[in-house]
């Protein structure tokens, strides 16, 4: 109310649940003191630690994998090209409907994240009821490099 900003980020460090934080948000939204809304969901992933974070962080990461829409890669210099792809297969099981660009994000420059960031929908802009399902089969899988 203070400050106003014109966008919040929101960072949960994977160990915050994802679901938690957007019922948050909206929760704030509909109370009628801020003027918010939710837009990106997005999860960064060390891609050279993605198992194990899955196997020691568990649920709360593996939603957010499930529930993002844009997945980042970092971390990837590490590996080779084929434990990268197979990684970023495992990625694709966890969520196959989210855009997932497969280079390390950090070294992405601020126009190619813009063109990302508009290539997927605003969460709240969804269609009512919108299920993974729908999602599936509705999305085609995408490969983006910029």
């Amino acid at each position: 109310e203070r400050y106003d900003p014109d966008r919040i980020l929101i960072e949960p460090s994977g160990i915050g649940r994802l679901n938690d934080v957007v019922k948050a948000c909206l929760r704030a939204k509909q109370s009628g003191k801020l003027d918010l809304k939710v837009t990106k969901l997005i999860t960064i992933v060390d891609l050279s630690c993605f198992e194990d974070d899955l196997e020691g962080l568990g649920l709360m990461y593996q939603e957010q994998i499930q529930r993002a829409r844009l997945l980042l890669v970092s971390h990837t210099e590490e590996l080779s090209k084929e434990e990268k792809a197979r990684l970023i297969g495992r990625l694709r099981e966890e969520n196959p409907w989210a855009v997932i660009y497969e280079e390390d994000f950090r070294l992405l420059g601020r126009s190619g994240l813009l063109a990302l960031l508009s290539m997927i929908p605003d969460y709240e802009e969804e269609p009512e009821g919108v299920t993974s399902d729908y999602i599936m089969a509705s999305g085609p899988k995408r490969k983006f490099k910029f």
